[in-house]
């Protein structure tokens, strides 16, 4: 398993920690651990996981140190919640913003309305 993930590669220690969180669970699953079990969540690392995780990413990163893994780890799982497919995760839909203007209002590409802004 160690090297199947490691096979999966990146350009850095938290690029290949993301790959292979990607490949081996959802956003969903990551949502419910966090690295040392806070906030009424599971810790990840008391799980062998852990263990095929931080070595699969020494194998692909010689010079890299476990504090540094570890916190890609923790960083990974952080955000996992605000991820598409995570439990905090909302869908922001484009349509929402045209269906609340009023007729004479227009869009532009940031989103901001021109009836809303104000020249001098």
């Amino acid at each position: 398993m160690i090297s199947c993930l490691c096979c999966l590669g990146g350009r850095n220690v938290g690029d290949s920690i993301r790959r292979m969180m990607r490949r081996l669970g959802t956003n969903a699953l990551w949502s419910k651990y966090s690295l040392k079990g806070r906030k009424g969540k599971m810790a990840l690392i008391e799980l062998s996981l852990f263990m095929v995780l931080t070595r699969s990413c020494l194998k692909c990163h010689p010079r890299a140190k476990v504090p540094e893994i570890e916190g890609e780890i923790a960083e990974t799982l952080k955000h996992a919640p605000n991820k598409r497919g995570g439990a905090n995760y909302k869908e922001h839909d484009p349509r929402t913003v045209r269906e609340n203007m009023q007729p004479n209002q227009s869009v532009s590409s940031s989103g901001i309305t021109c009836s809303s802004l104000k020249l001098h």
